[in-house]
């Protein structure tokens, strides 16, 4: 053979070689790409499930829409027999003006001859604080007046002088509320020192709680016997509401 015909075959022998690597390594690419599938696949199921193990378990925490959460207790803020066979509770915010237009009504509902009685009404503190202000300093300077016995006082006050406060600074509303409590008789001095005290912000905060709880998102939100109402529009309206034959004692 000549060098020729040697080197040719050498370079055959080469390139073979050179081939069998380059296949080596695109098998080697391939199964380091089936690998990275595979874990980015796992990866992705583990999220997937882990998701939803969390809003499983969100969702057993919850309690079902149109029902309240927090079951009422002797010691919410409430009107009428604690014996009475229907419990009408209320979150409501003193700074939203719809709560204010349902004061009276209420107020009127309650003393009906076919309401009076039967019915007792609790109220929870609900304060929209996105969108008022001062919903929570109100809501506070309420639950100080319960302190000294005084809540539906400042209630009526709150609501009856929304106007007057609702638009000022968080100082200027509180002067207000301190006026508030001089004229309805309580020392002021404690009201004063309750309205920032942790006792009356936990107080509030609970109804706040207990309202997210339920679902609440709006004021008033009424609940009888444990589930939601919807707003009445009427005085005869919250009548019937309450007063309907899936209520016992009628």
């Amino acid at each position: 053979m000549d060098e020729a015909t040697v080197m040719t075959k050498e370079e055959r022998r080469q390139a073979r070689r050179e081939e069998r690597q380059a296949e080596s390594a695109r098998a080697q690419r391939r199964r380091s790409s089936r690998r990275v599938i595979l874990w980015t696949t796992v990866v992705i199921v583990l999220a997937g499930i882990g998701w939803l193990m969390y809003r499983t378990a969100g969702t057993g925490s919850q309690t079902p829409s149109g029902t309240l959460a927090v079951p009422v207790t002797a010691s919410d803020i409430s009107t009428g027999p604690a014996s009475a066979s229907i419990t009408l509770l209320e979150y409501a915010d003193f700074e939203c003006p719809a709560c204010a237009a349902y004061s009276p009504i209420i107020n009127q509902l309650l003393q009906d001859p076919q309401v009076a009685g039967k019915v007792r009404f609790v109220y929870r503190y609900f304060p929209l604080r996105n969108i008022h202000p001062n919903g929570q300093l109100s809501a506070q300077a309420a639950q100080a007046a319960a302190l000294q016995g005084k809540f539906w006082e400042m209630h009526d006050r709150l609501y009856e002088q929304q106007d007057a406060w609702a638009a000022l600074s968080n100082a200027g509303a509180r002067a207000k509320f301190v006026q508030y409590a001089q004229d309805l008789g309580l020392d002021v001095a404690r009201f004063d020192s309750d309205i920032d005290s942790d006792t009356v912000k936990a107080a509030v905060n609970a109804d706040y709680d207990s309202a997210v709880a339920s679902g609440v998102g709006e004021t008033p939100t009424f609940f009888v016997d444990g589930i939601q109402l919807q707003q009445p529009s009427s005085l005869d309206q919250f009548k019937q509401e309450i007063l309907n034959p899936g209520h016992a004692n009628q």
